[in-house]
């Protein structure tokens, strides 16, 4: 290249990179624009929703914390609108600067200084990663479109998403950050994070849109993006119009023809084998398969594996002009697969009836999508294998309402079945798309069911709480009573008023609290003194603590509003008996003091008696109780009626009683961990797997078929 052309290739690269930078100045200015209108847009519509729920809490306490969440929002809303534009304006800044940010050395981390998040934040952090990701992955293709323009302009830039000012990352932690120092309780800051989500990140698509048009316009534009992937990442087969896969899409088919191999030259007992269509003269291309198999999807109703072969056949032959022809093996062991495949999704027990149902519909489109897209049987992340096991994972805890049709997941599943039906021909997108529908709907509905089954759980755990502080101050005052010949106010005042001054110190302090403590000295001050004393000393001492006694008492009594007539009735016949007490004759034995409570518990505690040897099976099933996770789904079987399907949602009183909700979050159960492991190890309970069902399919199909090959 000569010396000219050299000096007219710099000057337009440099016009370039200036209109360049100045389409980036643009953008920057346009988006923290948009998104600052979006923000305040969203924090107009805070105030509704947070009033929404307060008017639908349980409780004053749930109640208070949005109302306090709706006023700290008033007050700090014009600093978190600041914070936010400058938040946004940070990573656009400093784009220039990233490189030498990933550069730096990374700083070693002290394990030991690491700790478990706490449940708050713990919630917290899901919904932000939450947002992150959903948005990431809706808007994949214009993040990376924006990512290959901005390395045009920089190009020193590094090719990720900590180096791209678009990331909904840094668009959540802008969020986040100009918040963060609002004191608002867990769930309205949830509620806040999903209004972001909603108003601010569900309307970046657009905003995306116009900044790759201002970016177009300065000449900056992005390379072609190659044909869309699957999900799983790999490619499929790579079609020229209806005819047969390439070899690109031959390669992805290792796990097919390996089970082609496995099924062997006979047919299978039970299946159709792979013999030829009767009288063939030639193979059926795949423009050919595909043709008859979508008149075959247009049909209603199930297929089972032996009708497929037999009916494409006749399709096949019915065509114009159409002679007898051979499937090819490779296509012949795709239809006994998938024939099998939904032999074995139509046969699992865990799965509902009125689901399987609908499932069953779509054997035949998958067998397309296997013909189509070579990558269907050996990525466990093809759309289309994910889409079933997601509708079946949706449909572990369900049970068949009254009224079928109103059913939101049924009808859901439904919808996705029948648009599946009526609209794929031959581009499996179509299962993306629905894919990415599907999960949007279960998302909602699964945030709606943790917001009722966090309720639930706060209340079952309120209702734990609450009864262990009965059955410990029930304990306590018999423990300290016992041995002694109580005047019956003592026990009046203990069981019927000073009994729910514990409860409250117990609920409000525990068992370590300085509360607590100090009302159970109380108890054993009542008990000492209406204990005749034998010296002079000793009396005097008692007749100096009483009135302190009498003051504690009365200050714990009206503390907890309790019946102030009833009360000076016990207090006047405590007087009595402190009278009878005291002019008591001095040569009467007293009851010794009562000792410390520690010391009592020991000197009274019986013999233990000898532990029944444990039953090791109810062991081992007690150890699966207990290693069961959060969110595992059980089938309880309820004799005669139907089998009741449940959630573990919480575990209360160390692991001794469980939590079990249904789809919804509403307490369906409680049991204790002892009746659950009985139920499992006597057959009337079953742990519900919740893997994923194609996948689960398709290993027993392999293992029947080995088993059936070995008795050839």
């Amino acid at each position: 290249m000569s010396q000219e052309d050299n000096v007219v290739y710099l000057n337009s690269n440099a016009v370039r990179a200036a209109a360049g930078q100045e389409a980036y100045g643009r953008i920057r200015q346009h988006v923290v624009d948009r998104l600052s209108r979006a923000l305040a847009a969203m924090l107009d519509k805070v105030d509704d929703a947070f009033f929404e729920r307060a008017d639908k809490a349980e409780n004053n306490q749930i109640q208070s914390a949005y109302f306090m969440a709706m006023r700290q929002l008033r007050l700090e809303r014009r600093r978190v609108e600041q914070e936010f534009r400058q938040a946004l304006e940070r990573p656009f800044a400093d784009l220039g600067r990233a490189r030498q940010r990933r550069e730096q050395p990374a700083t070693p981390v002290d394990e030991d200084s690491l700790t478990l998040l706490d449940n708050e934040a713990l919630e917290t952090s899901i919904a932000i990663d939450g947002m992150i990701s959903k948005t990431r992955a809706r808007e994949a293709r214009r993040l990376l479109q924006l990512q290959r323009c901005l390395e045009q302009v920089f190009p020193r830039l590094p090719s990720d998403e900590d180096s791209n000012p678009f990331d909904p990352a840094q668009l959540v932690q802008a969020f986040v950050d100009a918040t963060s120092d609002i004191d608002i309780e867990l769930a309205p800051r949830l509620v806040l994070y999903k209004l972001f989500d909603l108003h601010v990140l569900g309307g970046v698509g657009g905003l995306y849109d116009e900044s790759l048009q201002i970016f177009a316009q300065a000449g900056i534009r992005p390379p072609p993006m190659a044909a869309r992937r699957s999900t799983s990442g790999a490619a499929g087969p790579v079609r020229t119009g209806r005819g047969a896969p390439t070899t690109a899409g031959a390669a992805q088919q290792p796990l097919l023809d390996g089970l082609r191999q496995l099924l062997g030259e006979h047919a299978v007992p039970g299946f159709a084998g792979l013999e030829p269509v009767a009288g063939s003269e030639s193979t059926a291309s795949l423009d050919a398969l595909v043709g008859a198999l979508s008149q075959m999807q247009t049909q209603s109703g199930a297929w089972r594996s032996a009708e497929v072969r037999e009916t494409l056949g006749q399709y096949l032959a019915a065509a114009p002009g159409g002679t007898a022809q051979r499937i090819g093996s490779l296509e012949g062991a795709a239809i006994d697969i998938v024939g099998m495949l939904f032999d074995v999704i139509l046969d699992d027990p865990r799965l509902p009836s009125r689901i399987k149902a609908l499932l069953a519909r779509l054997q035949i489109p998958v067998l397309k999508v296997a013909l189509l897209d070579g990558s269907f049987f050996s990525h466990k992340q093809h759309p289309a294998r994910r889409l079933i096991n997601e509708m079946a994972r949706a449909s572990i805890g369900w049970v068949e309402p009254e009224q079928l049709d109103s059913d939101p997941l049924y009808s859901r599943i439904k919808l996705t079945v029948e648009r599946i039906l009526a609209e794929f021909e031959d581009d499996p997108q179509l299962f993306s798309d629905l894919l990415d529908d599907f999960l949007i709907f279960l998302e909602e509905e699964e945030e709606r069911a943790r917001l009722v089954e966090e309720r639930t759980r706060q209340a079952a755990e309120g209702k734990a709480k609450i009864e262990r502080a009965k059955a410990r101050v029930s304990a306590e005052i018999q423990r300290r009573t016992r041995g002694y010949d109580l005047p019956e106010v003592v026990h009046k005042l203990l069981g019927d008023a000073w009994s729910k001054v514990l409860f409250l110190a117990y609920l409000k302090s525990g068992e370590e609290g300085s509360d607590w403590r100090q009302k159970l000295e109380v108890v054993d001050r009542l008990i000492a003194s209406v204990q005749p004393q034998r010296s002079a000393e000793a009396r005097r001492r008692q007749l100096l603590e009483i009135p302190q006694l009498l003051q504690d008492l009365r200050e714990g009594l009206n503390a907890i509003l309790f019946n102030p007539y009833e009360m000076n009735q016990l207090f006047k016949q405590l007087e009595a008996e402190h009278v009878r007490c005291l002019a008591a004759s001095t040569e009467q034995q007293p009851v010794p003091t009562p000792p410390a409570p520690q010391a009592a518990a020991a000197c009274e505690a019986p013999e233990p008696e000898p532990e029944p040897e444990p039953d090791p099976a109810l062991l081992s099933q007690l150890q699966k109780v207990d290693e069961l996770p959060l969110g595992t789904w059980l089938e309880f079987s309820q004799g005669d009626g139907p089998a009741l399907r449940a959630k573990l949602s919480a575990r209360l009183n160390d692991g001794q009683q469980l939590v079990f909700v249904n789809r919804a979050g509403f307490k369906m159960l409680e049991r204790s961990r002892e009746d659950v492991a009985k139920a499992l190890r006597h057959g009337e309970a079953v742990i519900l797997d919740d893997d994923q069902l194609f996948d689960r399919a398709l290993e027993a199909v392999i293992a029947n078929l080995r088993t059936a090959r070995a008795g050839l």
